[in-house]
């Protein structure tokens, strides 16, 4: 695929986020790169989760408060996400710079942003599907304007649900869950 990869955005346990730039158009875009494992093992597993994470986005659609991905591609090695370049920053860095500086956040923003996240996260339900790791670090700003667009990220434990039966997976960022979740 015809990307230029730029600045490293982050690195975890299974790849790399980086900005990258399409030769085709110039578009710059995040490039979320999943290193593929070796271990027979482990890979069914692994591919099941990274497909599904893919197939969560593309249920997705196009909606204005959700990350838009733009194609995914695989090589030998790697597992490509192209995905929209949201360069305001997470909701979670937002609230902590203001903060840092002991400046409040007007109510009619934290308004505005609460209602962006609970379209994103209905439009979802509407879509049976569960997100399961809500957080202020998977919400992110399109850009760094105070009245940016606010939008859902890393759809990693996003499930398919029906409305009749419980999920029964224990998936998220253990700091966000309910206490009752890691009980069972």
């Amino acid at each position: 695929h015809d990307i230029r990869l730029d600045d490293v955005l982050g690195t975890g346990a299974y790849g790399t986020v980086c900005t990258a730039r399409r030769n085709k158009d110039g578009k710059i875009v995040v490039c979320k790169i999943i290193r593929k494992c070796d271990d027979p093992d482990i890979i069914y597993e692994e591919f099941t989760a990274i497909r599904s994470e893919a197939e969560m986005l593309y249920f997705t659609g196009a909606h204005r408060n959700i990350v838009a991905i733009y194609e995914v591609f695989e090589n030998k090695a790697k597992v490509w996400f192209m995905m929209e370049y949201l360069k305001g920053g997470t909701l979670n860095a937002r609230i902590k710079a203001a903060k840092k500086i002991r400046k409040k956040i007007p109510s009619k923003v934290l308004k505005k942003w609460f209602h962006q996240m609970m379209t994103a996260v209905c439009y979802l339900h509407a879509q049976e599907l569960a997100h399961c790791d809500i957080k202020p670090d998977n919400f992110a700003f399109e850009s760094e304007a105070i009245d940016a667009p606010l939008k859902l990220i890393d759809f990693g434990f996003t499930q398919v649900y029906q409305w009749n039966k419980n999920l029964d997976d224990v998936c998220g960022t253990p700091h966000y869950m309910a206490p009752e979740v890691p009980q069972g």
